[in-house]
This record gives structure tokens, C-alpha cells and sequence, in this order.
């Protein structure tokens, strides 16, 4: 059973695809094997005009979060959180080709959102 957290990040997930998913913007599935989501994107868009957006996906009243990565504690939403993100995924050894090629091509030009 879902908690309460749970299903509002869900439903702040879903509002994030309704509001992305249109005038050319793909959905991009750089997700991670399993149930848990730590060290990976909540959603990832690249927008038509070949930028990307992340968007964080909260639950209820959450607060951002950060991840220690090599150069230290890195707050969600900064560029050093964005590639210590890159480096995990790229590190798992569970992306596919083509997850690892949008990889290659994603960058740090991306535009970061918080949705609730």
C-alpha cells in the first residue's frame, strides 16, 4: 500500500507529464532498474529545441534533498547534483545503449523545476 507522500509524488509525476508533454517535447527514460528512485531523475524531457528539463518530483510537503557526490554534498537543483546524478547512472552499468547515448548528450544545459 501507498502512502500519502508516495501518492502525491505520483500525482505530482503524472502533472508533470501533462505539462511537458507537448510541442515536440519527448519523455526521456533514463530510470534505473527496481523500485527505488534515489540517485536517478524523477522525469527527464529533452524540449524541442534540443535543450532538457528535470524536473523533481515532490510528495506532500518534501523538501529538496541533496546526494554526497565527489566533490561533497551536492543540493538538488544545482549543476554539481545534476552531474553527480550523470556520474551514478553512468556507473550502474544498467542503462542501455540508448540510455547511455542521451547521456552523452545531456549536458548541464537543463533547466531544473521542482513540481508538487
Amino acid at each position: 500500500m501507498k502512502t500519502v507522500i508516495e501518492s502525491s509524488e505520483q500525482i505530482a509525476e503524472e502533472m508533470a507529464d501533462i505539462r511537458f508533454l507537448q510541442n515536440g517535447v519527448q519523455k526521456m527514460d533514463l530510470s534505473l532498474p527496481g523500485a527505488g528512485k534515489s540517485g536517478q531523475f524523477d522525469r527527464v524531457y529533452k524540449n524541442a529545441d534540443g535543450s532538457w528539463s528535470v524536473i523533481e518530483c515532490k510528495g506532500g510537503e518534501s523538501p529538496l534533498k541533496g546526494r554526497t557526490g565527489t566533490n561533497g554534498y551536492n543540493q538538488q537543483g544545482t549543476k554539481e547534483y545534476i552531474q553527480s546524478i550523470i556520474d551514478n547512472l553512468r556507473a550502474s552499468g544498467k542503462l542501455t545503449t540508448a540510455q547511455l547515448s542521451e547521456l552523452n548528450n545531456f549536458g548541464l544545459a537543463t533547466k531544473y523545476w521542482t513540481n508538487r
